[in-house]
């Protein structure tokens, strides 16, 4: 095998190997948010549904906006979101939306320690994959964005014109 023909081949692997990974890291990100999301909302998977999610919220003391609104914006990201990053559709603007929610749920959970942010922590991390990355080419949004053979358009800086 030719060195180009090599190098090609290994190409397409690696592309196909990282859409693959960012697949099962939306699919992980997804079940994870419908569930929570599901619990905050509609009281689904065991959850107390929206008038707990408020109460809770307004225990937890956030401010400006009234706790009823809080609770529809965060139960609303999360479950709505998961949904979006399931099929892999505005991937990345969800992505951005569900990390402020994350954000907001660390601020809340700091008073525990570390063992009461990891999992938020951590779920930051891989939403940030899905943000910088894209959704990888197994997703709606390489179908209708197709940008580069990958689908995974990473952010770049613009090209200077010639």
């Amino acid at each position: 095998m030719s060195n180009s023909a090599q190098s090609s081949c290994c190409v397409q692997s690696s592309t196909f190997s990282t859409s693959l990974g960012i697949l099962l890291v939306r699919l992980a990100l997804g079940a994870v948010f419908i569930y929570y999301g599901g619990q905050h909302l509609f009281g689904l998977f065991g959850g107390h549904g929206l008038h707990q999610f408020s109460t809770q919220i307004k225990t937890d003391g956030f401010p400006i906006l009234p706790p009823t609104l809080w609770a529809v914006i965060s139960g609303g990201s999360e479950f709505f979101g998961g949904i979006l990053l399931l099929v892999g559709l505005i991937s990345r603007p969800v992505a951005l939306i569900i990390i402020i929610d994350q954000i907001c749920a660390l601020w809340v959970m700091r008073r525990m320690g570390f063992g009461g942010v990891d999992f938020n922590i951590t779920l930051i991390a891989m939403l940030a994959l899905v943000l910088l990355a894209g959704a990888g080419s197994l997703s709606v949004d390489s179908c209708m964005f197709r940008a580069g053979a990958d689908g995974a358009q990473p952010l770049t800086a613009a090209k200077p014109a010639s």
